[in-house]
Parts: structure tokens; sequence; C-alpha cells
């Protein structure tokens, strides 16, 4: 892949994705952070820069302990519930006073959110997904760069 692709990888996927400092629910209820990068199952999480709010760095256990409490935000941990068995996205949680954060969005997602990645943290994540990606399509693609 050469080099001003990756240089220019943010600008280009932010505009798309958005920035977000901290985990959110998609529409499908799987963790995604900075610019729509999935950390879904927990483990890929448990290596994010991530911190606190004092800006110290958060430890394993808690950042599996955020990860857990915003998949249990969502209407798809519902015992026997789908994504494919909710046609239009319907949640069920509709009217009961319960928040499914996969579908109120990121934003949402902030008030039950203690951990963050600073700009830094955004862009290594966020690059960090692009080098897996550019590997991926060199090993399918070897002359890719030509």
């Amino acid at each position: 892949m050469h080099p001003s692709v990756r240089a220019g990888w943010i600008a280009f996927t932010k505009p798309l994705e958005g920035g977000v400092d901290h985990g959110y629910l998609d529409i499908k209820g799987l963790v995604t952070i900075a610019y729509g990068s999935l950390v879904d199952p927990a483990q890929h999480a448990l290596s994010l820069p991530l911190l606190r709010k004092d800006g110290s760095p958060a430890s394993q256990r808690e950042i599996a302990a955020e990860w857990i409490s915003l998949k249990a935000r969502s209407c798809w941990a519902t015992a026997g519930a789908r994504p494919a068995d909710m046609a239009d996205n319907v949640c069920p949680w509709k009217g009961t006073g319960q928040i499914c954060l996969a579908h109120l969005g990121a934003g949402t997602a902030k008030q039950f959110c203690n951990l963050h990645l600073d700009e830094e943290g955004m862009a290594k994540v966020a690059l960090g997904k692009f080098d897996d990606f550019a590997g991926e399509l060199a090993r399918r693609f070897p002359d890719i760069d030509d």
C-alpha cells in the first residue's frame, strides 16, 4: 500500500464514520469506537489505549467492565433476540423505559462511559485497523502496489 494512502486514511474516513472517543454500539449491537472500528468481541477492546476521565491509563479489568456494560444495553442482548428477528430495527425495549444503545446512537452511549481515547489513541486504533486491512489486501493481491 502506498504510504500516501495510509497518511490520508483518517482524513478520508472521518467524514464517513465520524470520530467517537468512547465506546458505543452500532445498529447491530456491536461495540465500536474511534472512526468506526469494531472492538467486538471483547478481547479486541482489551488492547485499546483507553484512558480514565483523569487521563490515566485504564486497566484491562476496567476496559472489560465497560465493554460488558455497553453490550448489555442493547436489545440484541435480550434472550432470544437477534438482529434478523427484528423487522425494520424495531426495538423490543421500546416503551419499556430501558435504553437500547444500538438504536439511540453513539452520543447516547457517552453517558454510560467512563473511559475514552485521546486523539492519539483514536489515530492509533484507526491506523492499526488500516494496517490490518492493508496487510490482508497485500496477502490476497501481491501486486497491489502496482
